[in-house]
């Protein structure tokens, strides 16, 4: 086998790794990304839960949380918090 024909082989046979390679990234962000979200999910979900179990104390808390983080104007409407000036 000639050199230049060694060279071709191992240039396919790295493209054909540096495909699997970034398969198996890309499968690896699309899970930690859905694990991310489960995670928010069920954090949300607990928090709502103690929200409306101890509103006077974690309620207050979570929606001065809110207030101060949230800038988006649909965000803000989704817990009923006044449009932040200047939107």
């Amino acid at each position: 086998m000639t050199d230049n024909e060694r060279i071709e082989k191992l240039q396919k046979r790295r493209a054909a790794l540096d495909a699997e390679v970034n398969r198996l990234q890309a499968r690896k962000r699309a899970e930690d990304r859905k694990a991310d979200t489960r995670r928010k999910i069920l954090l949300g979900a607990v928090v709502m839960q103690e929200i409306e179990a101890k509103p006077d104390q974690i309620g207050v808390w979570a929606k001065g949380l809110l207030d101060e983080r949230l800038t988006k104007q649909r965000d803000r409407a989704l817990f009923g918090l006044a449009p932040l000036g200047g939107e």
